[in-house]
C-alpha cells in the first residue's frame, strides 16, 4: 500500500518540480513518504500511550522526532530502490502478456 501510495507521490512531485533535476524530486518523494508514514505512527504510538490531553502535543512530538531518522532512511531506500525495481518488474510482466 505504502508503494502505491509514493508512487501518486512521486506523481505529484514530478507535475509540481518538474523542472528540478530527477534526483532531487526523488529526495523530496523520499522525505515526503518519511514525514507522512512517520506522522502517521507517531500519532498511533501516542494515541496508544497518551490520552488526549495537555501531554499528547509533546509526546507526539518526542515520538516523531526519535522514529524520524529510520523513516528517512526507509523512505531513501523505497524510493531509489524499491519502486524502480517493481517498475521494472512491472514492465517485464506487461511486455510478457502482449
Amino acid at each position: 500500500m505504502i508503494l502505491m501510495c509514493l508512487g501518486a507521490l512521486e506523481r505529484v512531485v514530478d507535475k509540481v518540480f518538474a523542472s528540478m533535476h530527477w534526483v532531487a524530486r526523488k529526495l523530496v518523494v523520499a522525505l515526503l513518504a518519511a514525514f507522512i508514514i512517520e506522522s502517521v505512527l507517531a500519532l498511533v504510538v501516542t494515541l496508544i500511550n497518551t490520552p488526549w490531553g495537555s501531554t499528547f502535543g509533546p509526546s507526539w512530538w518526542l515520538a516523531f522526532s526519535r522514529s524520524l531518522p529510520a523513516g528517512i532512511l526507509i523512505g531513501l531506500f523505497m524510493t531509489f530502490y524499491m519502486k524502480p525495481k517493481l517498475d521494472r518488474m512491472s514492465k517485464a510482466a506487461k511486455s510478457a502478456q502482449a
